[in-house]
């Protein structure tokens, strides 16, 4: 059976990382390890009150603050198979555990691992698992989200939702911004073909931002689009 480390930097919110070491406790497959990296100026009471009476639960201050520092700090303290990351304000689901290693997330290239030592990408992390990377193949696989892409002008909406599968774009909804006045006419068309026309562009720079953290740059577009 895999042992499961769950790892969760946190930095002054101890009402978040409280409820979710609560919604740890009651999944489906416990985790093996619960390694909290506590980066916060003060020491939390309740926090090492849970910890110091959880066997599970090994909680780890430090006094430099930052997310890849404190996510390598708790691979180093990791002792399971492999190492889950939560965000200290998630609230996951009872299954949660269970399903994020037994599904099958094979669209992890270019995604990079901050374990110390790597110093590249991995082309498939078999036994490390971000939000990021749950979320991107997710979407890549089309077995969840799609993209998202909101269009605006002088006070009208329009929604479009980027479907992909194998990392390839395969159907582009769109549709009304519930609550909002619809774009009419003209602009309708405009946004239309504008997210026909940019939909790689657009997941290019999605996966940029949202999982690399790369800065992305305004496009100004000049000329018409086909």
């Amino acid at each position: 059976m895999m042992r499961i480390s769950v790892v969760l930097p946190t930095l002054n919110r101890p009402e978040a990382i409280y409820n979710l070491l609560r919604h740890l406790e009651h999944q489906t497959t416990p985790p093996f390890e619960i390694v909290v990296v506590d980066q916060s100026e003060a020491a939390d009471a309740r926090l090492a009150a849970y910890a110091s009476t959880h066997p599970l639960v090994r909680l780890h201050r430090i006094p430099v603050k930052g997310l890849p520092n404190a996510r390598n700090v708790g691979i180093g303290l990791a002792k399971g198979d492999s190492v889950l990351f939560l965000d200290d304000d998630c609230v996951p689901t009872k299954s949660f555990v269970e399903k994020v290693f037994r599904a099958d997330y094979d669209v992890c290239e270019g995604i990079p691992t901050p374990r110390t030592g790597y110093g590249r990408f991995l082309s498939h992390m078999d036994d490390l698992r971000t939000i990021n990377c749950l979320y991107m193949c997710s979407v890549f696989q089309g077995i969840g989200h799609p993209i998202h892409v909101h269009g605006e002008f002088q006070g009208g909406h329009a929604r479009a939702e980027i479907i992909l599968k194998d990392g390839k774009v395969l159907r582009i909804i769109f549709s009304n911004v519930k609550g909002r006045p619809p774009l009419a006419g003209i602009k309708r068309k405009d946004f239309q073909a504008l997210v026909r026309a940019k939909a790689e562009d657009i997941v290019r720079r999605w996966v940029d931002f949202f999982v690399l953290k790369k800065h992305n740059k305004p496009e100004i577009i000049t000329k018409k689009l086909k």
